[in-house]
């Protein structure tokens, strides 16, 4: 398989025993290579550097205010890396710390195996998606004339078929 038609994952996340359930998950889907996995941020930027994965897998819990800092270390110096966040119990300011690192995907810890998948195959495009605790947070503050103009569009679409 080219590495175009890949995608290079790298899984973080402090519970060894999680990274490799996730691994163990992933792994059945050929289109997905898993380039390593790390404890830490400074752990994961170290091999992501050396692997230059196109997404990356990140618990996201209440009490790790630090890790959204170091992450932007990542979008720094790999600047084609998306994140993908598995974590619940969020409030707004945490949200909007990690997606100002960059996080483009959001995954409820017991969300399904496909759901996990459509959220890498996202952030892969570079598009943005919420689990429902996340949308709930993150939605209300889009602006109504986004939303506005977004279902005026829809609505014009819709009457042209």
């Amino acid at each position: 398989m080219d590495r175009s038609d890949a995608i290079w994952i790298l899984i973080m996340h402090p519970t060894a025993v999680v990274r490799r359930g996730l691994r163990s998950r992933l792994s059945v889907d050929p289109s997905l290579i898993i380039v390593g996995e790390a404890s830490s941020p400074v752990a994961g930027l170290r091999l992501a550097r050396r692997t230059v994965p196109d997404v990356l897998l990140v618990n996201a819990q209440p009490g790790q205010d630090g890790w959204p800092a170091e992450l932007r270390a990542f979008r720094d110096e790999i600047p084609g890396c998306r994140f993908v966040l598995i974590g619940g119990g969020l409030d707004a300011g945490a949200v909007l710390r990690w997606t100002d690192a960059g996080a483009v995907g959001f995954v409820s810890p017991d969300a399904e195996l496909d759901d996990l998948l459509l959220a890498i195959r996202a952030a892969r495009g570079g598009c943005l998606t919420l689990s429902g605790e996340v949308a709930r947070i993150v939605l209300p503050r889009i602006p109504r004339r986004l939303t506005g103009q977004r279902k005026a569009t829809r609505e014009a679409e819709t009457a042209s078929l």
